[in-house]
């Protein structure tokens, strides 16, 4: 006999009775009487195996069960001689199987198994009491058994074992643990202890997932007997402490309930965790070696849904016994961080510790940075080596040293970040990491401050940086220089922030506070004290507040500044003291601005070139962007004195576009691109070559910006320089700095959008040079950038898309594909979304194009 012909008797044996109606007993007997003596010798073998004293004598629905064993029995040892070829079922013939082993189970367990153990037939189906007739203990305990063994026999074959497992798991476990717990009534006599092998069995070699979603599914029954209840909490128990219990736990768990796409997601997430912390055993310190470090692996882990259940585990242990989660988590996060280390160590460490603390928006689940407080000062100092590194960790070290600014007290971040000193020493190692080495890492102050004021300004919220704000204040009247300069800088920006503005006017004590020290101060600072008067004058002039000004809080400082009067020797210091005085007196009717200003004059252009180039060179940075502004006029006025001085003026212009001052710069923008647009074989040339060669970032980008403003002003006259612009800016794709490549993609774009079919000479370079990056560049923006640059080439080329990319069509779709599908960046994929509907576009343009109702009138022109 062969497996097809098996499978057609077994298909025939479970298939209903579509002829006539017949009682099942009817039925079952008829089907036994037909496919009957076949193999039965095997069935008796395993009857024989259990030891029990059968206590059928001619029930039907036992003999058409038996005959049904018989026959999986047979095709049991059809498959373990059959190749592999033949051993593949198809979809009608698993069907068959499936059906096959549900009526075993029915028949055999299902309706069996003892109140409160496992699904019953009634709640699986409303039909479920007309299969058979209740049975006696006897008969129900010799169907498990007996049926229990078959099974078991039957998993030893692959092919029947995944049915057996991925159906009917729990049922199986459920008959187990009915016949080692068995009600009165259940004589199990010497099976108990086959039993008993059976079910360590299933439990150690099955996917533990799945073995511990099934007891969790059989211990929530409430009617569950107690002792069973308890033999389920000891399993669960043994499976979480097993070497990946956690992960199954975990998997188990979310799989129940739908995982992140539930809506109780956060809910779920911590009562799992305070299952897993939570000790069930008496001896605790063997609960915690056993189950923290697998938690501890798994703060590591790429897979979302694990590492938060890790962190919130973490977390709280952490709110439970911050002792215990320093001994098993934290010191051994942060170790890397604090001794000498390798570069896979500080990098795991790094990665453990944003996991932790430092995803965006993980508040719901995530540990609190003050946790780990031993590390700041450390992971600051990182953050200033690496910031300005293609370091992969980077981002990530920014995230970190960002929360610490948002989460910890201002006050204690600023002077520990700043001004504490560092335990060990960072390097870059041989394969481009971090290693931590014996001594101090040197504070960088030209990047120390200008890091943290990029926290505060780009992550804080209104009150934090208002709190930033009155520690800056204290901080430059402290006797340290570096602190005083730092507090200086640090005022000045936050000063000229619109929110800190409108915080201060509306809660100005910190400032008065401050004032008021300054004011009664032994030793008079002029810069500092200046400084001070001017923001308190500033406060009092602004109209926004005048009516409803808390004119009560200013009246503590009427008497030092009378007093200030007296004592100061500086004349300027002196009568701003008395205007504030005045002011604060009078409630705001004198003012420091009372008096006429006269009206600002219209700025007019120099008509002397050589008097603008002079103010051009001036030391005072308004003066000097003033006289570029002056030569950015001549040239767009076609001035010919100008025309013949455009050498020195490019070399003006290219100096001070390295200044700082973003004044001076963006005029020097200005005037290159005035220079350009009018004299463009001058100077287009000269801006591309030194686009090509530039190092410093800055002045690179810069002259990018020149470069794009010079290729809008010439629109389609562009195409002149096409490659002269093609080839800086593909060259600027190779940059070190990421924003230099960012910026040199996004030109690229503009221009491919402005030149359109033009550039089909420098397509194919332009499209490695896209796939490379989406390939290859670690930092999100080139990515965006790079995705961006396809959308506008698409936009530019319109209609001529297809005529132009032609072969290159085909590899752009599935570079966006891959993009879509595989890039970690959302930004990047909803960029990339963009050109595969702008592709779309083009498509439907191209196969459908727009009809025009029209008609032509001959005239003078003969017909066609």
């Amino acid at each position: 006999m062969d497996i097809p012909r098996i499978l057609k008797e077994i298909e025939e044996l479970v298939s209903p009775n579509q002829t006539e109606q017949k009682p099942l007993q009817d039925v079952f007997h008829e089907k036994s009487l037909l496919f009957g003596g076949t193999n039965s010798h095997i069935v008796k073998a395993y009857e024989e195996s259990i030891r029990l004293p059968s206590p059928f004598d001619c029930e039907a629905w036992w003999a058409f069960h038996k005959l049904i064993l018989n026959k999986l029995f047979a095709l049991k040892d059809l498959l373990a001689v059959a190749d592999e070829k033949e051993s593949l079922l198809s979809v009608s013939q698993q069907k068959t199987l499936k059906s096959a082993l549900e009526i075993i189970v029915v028949l055999g367990i299902v309706n069996h198994l003892p109140p409160g153990i496992g699904i019953t037939l009634m709640q699986r189906s409303a039909f479920g009491g007309a299969v058979l007739e209740p049975a006696n203990d006897q008969q129900k305990c010799y169907s498990l058994c007996m049926t229990v063994d078959c099974l078991m026999s039957l998993r030893e074959d692959d092919t029947l074992k995944g049915f057996i497992s991925k159906q009917h798991l729990g049922d199986l476990l459920a008959a187990l643990f009915a016949l080692l717990f068995p009600p009165e009534g259940f004589n199990v006599a010497d099976f108990r202890a086959q039993a008993k092998l059976y079910l360590e069995t299933l439990i150690e070699k099955d996917f533990q997932p799945n073995i511990v979603k099934e007891l969790l599914l059989l211990h929530g029954n409430p009617k569950c007997p107690a002792r069973v209840a308890r033999a389920f909490r000891g399993f669960l128990t043994d499976r979480l402490m097993q070497r990946v219990g956690v992960v199954a736990t975990i998997k188990a768990i979310l799989d129940l309930t739908q995982g992140l796409s539930s809506p109780q997601h956060w809910e779920t997430v911590n009562t799992l965790s305070r299952l897993i912390i939570n000790a069930h055993i008496k001896n605790e310190e063997a609960y915690k070696s056993k189950v923290f470090p697998q938690i501890l692996q798994l703060l590591y882990a790429n897979e979302l849904e694990y590492m938060q259940v890790a962190v919130s585990c973490v977390r709280q242990v952490f709110e439970k016994d911050p002792a215990t989660c320093k001994i098993w988590f934290l010191d051994k996060l942060t170790r890397p961080l604090l001794e000498p280390s390798t570069e896979d160590e500080v990098a795991q460490s790094i990665e453990g510790l944003h996991n932790c603390c430092g995803i965006p928006c993980s508040e719901n689940w995530a540990l609190q940075l003050e946790a780990v407080q031993n590390v700041h000062v450390n992971l600051f100092r990182l953050h200033c080596k690496t910031n300005s590194s293609v370091y992969y960790l980077k981002s990530k070290i920014s995230d970190l040293v960002f929360k610490i600014i948002e989460q910890c007290d201002p006050k204690e971040t600023y002077n520990s970040l700043l001004f504490a000193t560092g335990s060990v020493k960072f390097s870059f190692g041989e394969n481009g990491g971090i290693k931590t080495e014996a001594g101090e890492e040197e504070t960088d102050w030209d990047a120390a401050p200008e890091l943290l004021l990029e926290g505060i300004m780009s992550k804080a919220s209104v009150e934090l940086k208002a709190r930033y704000f009155e520690v800056a204040l204290d901080s430059i009247t402290d006797d340290e220089l570096e602190k005083k300069l730092v507090g200086t800088k640090l005022l000045s920006e936050l000063a000229s922030d619109d929110n800190v503005q409108e915080n201060i006017n509306k809660h100005p004590e910190p400032v008065i506070r401050f004032i008021t020290r300054l004011l009664t101060s032994e030793e008079e600072d002029v810069e500092i004290t200046c400084v001070g008067l001017m923001v308190i004058s500033a406060m009092l002039d602004d109209p926004k507040y005048k009516m409803c000004r808390k004119w009560d809080a200013f009246k503590i400082l009427v008497e030092p500044l009378k007093d200030f009067q007296g004592k100061t020797t500086n004349t300027e210091l002196r009568v701003l003291a008395g205007e504030l005085r005045s002011t604060i007196l009078s409630q705001g009717v004198i003012t420091s601005t009372s008096k006429t200003k006269e009206s600002p004059k219209e700025f007019q252009p120099k008509n002397n070139v050589d008097e603008a180039m002079k103010e051009a060179v001036d030391k005072l940075l308004p003066v000097r962007a003033h006289g570029l502004m002056s030569l950015a006029k001549l040239i767009l006025r076609k001035d010919k004195a100008t025309y013949a001085k455009r050498e020195i003026l490019l070399c003006l212009f290219k100096e001070n576009l390295k200044e700082e001052d973003s004044y001076v710069y963006l005029a020097a923008v200005e005037g290159l691109a005035a220079l350009a647009a009018s004299y463009p074989d001058d100077v287009l040339v000269s801006l591309t070559e030194q686009y090509r060669h530039l190092k410093i970032p800055e002045v690179r980008l810069k002259v990018g910006e020149t470069l794009i403003k010079v290729t809008r002003l010439l629109n389609e006259m562009a195409v002149v320089y096409k490659g002269e612009l093609i080839g800086a800016y593909l060259q600027g794709c190779q940059d070190p700095d990421h924003l230099v490549r960012a910026s040199s993609l996004s030109n690229l774009g503009e221009l491919c959008k402005i030149l359109g079919f033009r550039i089909h000479m420098y397509l194919v370079d332009v499209f490695q040079l896209l796939s490379s990056i989406l390939q290859t560049d670690r930092q999100p923006e080139p990515r965006r950038a790079a995705v961006m640059v396809v959308t506008l080439l698409l936009q530019g080329l319109g209609e001529d898309t297809f005529s132009t990319l032609q072969d290159l069509v085909l590899e752009l779709y599935r570079a966006l594909k891959t993009v879509i599908n595989t890039d970690k960046d959302d930004v990047t994929i909803l960029h990339a979304e963009l050109a595969l509907q702008e592709l779309k576009s083009c498509t439907l343009n191209f196969l459908m194009p727009s009809q025009k109702i029209e008609k032509r009138i001959y005239v003078l022109d003969p017909l066609p």
